[in-house]
């Protein structure tokens, strides 16, 4: 069974439109900061900050290593083409 990746209503809007979206929000922190930050109304958009209101993230490469999975599997099933899902996967 293939695991539920719940990413947050902004980064899958911005998946839907194929516009770059930061991988920190498919990574371990992103998706538990979806979680807390959910909303009953799926149209509002929110992005996600760390304290102090910082939006910039350089991932180290454990959280970039947690996060290609997740964004392989929300580009999947926001119909990414598969050669732009394929090149993400090789990277």
């Amino acid at each position: 069974m293939k695991p539920v990746i719940i990413p947050s209503s902004y980064a899958i809007h911005k998946l839907n439109k194929g516009d770059y979206v930061k991988l920190w929000y498919f990574t371990s922190s992103g998706l538990n900061n979806a979680k807390l930050k959910s909303s009953i109304d799926e149209d509002v958009m929110v992005m996600a900050t760390l304290a102090g209101g910082d939006t910039a993230w350089n991932l180290a490469f454990e959280y970039f290593c947690q996060a290609c999975p997740h964004i392989i599997t929300a580009m999947e099933d926001a119909s990414w083409p598969n050669d732009g899902v394929t090149m993400i996967a090789k990277f």
